[in-house]
């Protein structure tokens, strides 16, 4: 089963998130708040000082998302239009091992 916001949260709760949300963030928060993530740093054991790039490339990829919008991601799908002979298998596994043949054999005679 997958979940979304639109199972998870009712139509009415949706608009007043979205309500307090905009008005808990306002565009200029935002903008100053990405400008902060621009340029953040991180300390090293040692004392020193340097870039944070992580942070740096995800504030990047935000204000990207913003501007331009979400690239297409690519979904990768398996095709299981394949069919699948369970006899040929069996036939190859019996070829190979006396010892499953003997165990068939031995099943076989049970049965009759």
């Amino acid at each position: 089963m997958i979940l979304s916001t639109e199972t998870l949260i009712p139509d009415s709760s949706k608009k007043s998130l979205i309500e307090s949300l905009s008005s808990a963030f306002t565009a200029d928060r935002l903008i100053d708040e990405i400008r902060l993530l621009l340029k953040a740093e991180v300390v090293t054991k040692c004392g020193i000082t340097l870039p944070d790039n992580r942070t740096r490339l995800a504030a990047v990829q935000l204000l990207f998302s913003y501007l331009e919008g979400r690239p297409v991601e690519r979904i990768i799908t398996k095709s299981t239009s394949q069919v699948i002979d369970p006899d040929a298998d069996l036939s190859s596994r019996l070829k190979k091992s006396p010892a499953l043949r003997r165990m068939m054999r031995r099943l076989l005679t049970e049965a009759e």
